[in-house]
């Protein structure tokens, strides 16, 4: 994960140790650091249903 694009705050969670039930707060965290709707459903969703779809046949 790139420090300077998620600076560590206090109320920041990391990522990489996030369990489902954070979702909602990393959500509100990539849109208060200006992804876009599109770019944190693509990330939250897409890009896993896309693989899921390729490796699942």
């Amino acid at each position: 994960m790139d420090p300077d694009a998620w600076p560590p705050t206090e109320a920041s969670i990391d990522a990489r140790d996030a369990g489902p039930e954070q979702l909602p707060e990393l959500t509100r965290q990539m849109l208060d650091h200006g992804y876009g709707e599109e770019d944190v459903r693509d990330i939250l969703g897409r890009n896993f249903r896309r693989v899921a779809r390729e490796v699942w046949r």
